[in-house]
């Protein structure tokens, strides 16, 4: 998965990423959790995490000494179609560690991998997508006490039947403002975010203890979100994700 955080910046929606093997039934699921940047994009930190363990990287030192190295390991892991990479408002994350390495993240027209990055699941726009069906649903069948009427939203192409998952719930889908991952991992996993290090100066070295436990929850935290999700939800996990992979392009 991939998901950025950046230096100075004050962009709540950009955070993490997860990569899952598909075509199997016990899925590896990895995340590679994007970066703290700053106003000029300059990426301090790259998070990696699996299901069971995180690696934080210095991204500045790797650009500066081992440059190479990074289109062959990285670009290759983000750019495997077997691997299901996902992210929190994750377009722009991948548009910063392009400009940055073209060759291990840009698209193929810039000279990056053939297939650019991807596949990419963005859970922002699946819970985005997963509110406005629920809202669809009860505008169209109305709801009486607590439950939902059996009549289909008038989107009938994005849902079929009524929409069960998280993001149905009325304090979900009646929210006006963008939802953010804590209050994600909030609403799926009964658990919120301790956000309050993600304004810190992530270009200091050493990374502060509470530093490395924000980087490390906050990339993991995504593989755990898809996990339960594709396991309690993956109909409608499916039916939402369809349009928010990103190839590169």
């Amino acid at each position: 998965a991939v998901g950025s955080d950046a230096v100075g910046s004050d962009d709540a929606s950009a955070d993490e990423a997860d990569t899952t093997e598909e075509g199997t039934s016990g899925k590896e699921t990895e995340t590679v959790k994007d970066t703290k940047t700053d106003a000029s994009s300059v990426v301090a930190l790259l998070q990696v995490a699996s299901a069971t363990n995180v690696f934080l990287l210095d991204f500045p030192a790797l650009l500066s000494r081992c440059p190479d190295v990074i289109a062959p390991t990285l670009g290759a892991l983000l750019s495997d179609e077997k691997v299901l990479k996902a992210g929190f408002g994750v377009a722009e994350d991948l548009r910063r560690l392009a400009s940055l390495h073209k060759e291990a993240f840009g698209a193929s027209k810039d000279g990056g991998p053939n297939a650019g990055v991807g596949p990419v699941v963005d859970l922002q726009h699946v819970w985005a997508a997963g509110t406005r069906a629920a809202r669809a649903d009860a505008v169209a069948g109305g709801r009486q006490g607590g439950r939902r009427s059996p009549r289909d939203s008038d989107d009938a192409e994005s849902l079929t039947e009524r929409v069960r998952g998280p993001w149905s719930l009325p304090e979900h889908y009646r929210r006006k403002h963008a939802v953010g991952l804590s209050a994600v991992s909030l609403a799926v996993l009964g658990k919120p975010l301790d956000k309050s290090t993600r304004m810190s100066d992530w270009s200091q070295r050493p990374l502060t203890e509470r530093q490395v436990l924000y980087a490390a929850l906050d990339a993991w935290v995504l593989v755990e979100l898809l996990r339960v999700l594709r396991l309690d939800h993956a109909e409608e996990l499916d039916r939402f994700a369809k349009g928010v992979t990103l190839n590169g392009e």
